[in-house]
Order: structure tokens, then C-alpha cells, then sequence
């Protein structure tokens, strides 16, 4: 998805799911570029500088994401346990790590999420037995 389309769809959503209190000073900062809830964001009127600086904003955001997961918790015998789950405040970057592995979580003392890419040898699993 383009940067253009990933931010007017951004738009369209927070109509219907409004931003929280907390989330006033990234609303305002979004706003100054165009994005508000619920109007189209129109990416031709931005300066072409700033279209410019947003063309890789899709795949540098993907990559800051997944890198999130080497810090988002305690690792135990390879295994990732987080207790940064279910309530986010303005963590936007743990937020989306947990929706992008996960579609969501509950809260720790509620749930545990244990997530694991390589073994306890820190060694990448393989599925070839």
C-alpha cells in the first residue's frame, strides 16, 4: 500500500473510531500534513519535498515495528515474554508490534503471549524434520 492510500485509509478510520485524549498531540501533528479524521487526505497537495520524505514511510515504519520485538520484553530460553500487552497509552510502536504478530492481546495479568523465532541456542528454527 502507498503511502497515500495507508494514510487517506487512516483517515477514514479514525472517523469511526475517534482518537483518545492521549492521542491530542499526534492527532495535531498528523493534522498539519492533512490527515483528519474522517476528511480524504489528499497527498498531491502536499509541498514535493514532504510526498518525497512520506514515499518510504510504509516500509521504514514495517521495519521500525519488527525491530520492536528484540526489545518488547524478557527473553528466556529463546522465548520473547512481554508484559507491554493490552493497554498502550501513546506506545504506538509496541501497539502496532502486537498487532502486526499478533491481531491484539489482553492485558498481562490477564494473559501471556510467549513468542519465539529461534531456540533456546539462539539458533533459527527450521522445519525440515
Amino acid at each position: 500500500m502507498s503511502s497515500a492510500a495507508y494514510f487517506n485509509m487512516l483517515a477514514t478510520l479514525m472517523r469511526d473510531n475517534p482518537p483518545a485524549e492521549d492521542d491530542a498531540p499526534i492527532v495535531e501533528r498528523m493534522a498539519r500534513l492533512g490527515i483528519i479524521p474522517g476528511q480524504p487526505f489528499d497527498f498531491g497537495q502536499l509541498d514535493p519535498q514532504v510526498q518525497q520524505a512520506l514515499q518510504d514511510v510504509p516500509k521504514d515504519s514495517f521495519e521500525a515495528i519488527m525491530a520492536q520485538f528484540k526489545t518488547a520484553g524478557k527473553v528466556e530460553n529463546g522465548w520473547l515474554f512481554t508484559t507491554k500487552t493490552g493497554l498502550y497509552g501513546t506506545d504506538y510502536i509496541q501497539r502496532a508490534l502486537v498487532t502486526a504478530i499478533g491481531l491484539g492481546a489482553n492485558r498481562p495479568q490477564d494473559a501471556v503471549y510467549p513468542t519465539s523465532q529461534v531456540d533456546a541456542e539462539g539458533k533459527a528454527y527450521e522445519g525440515t524434520t
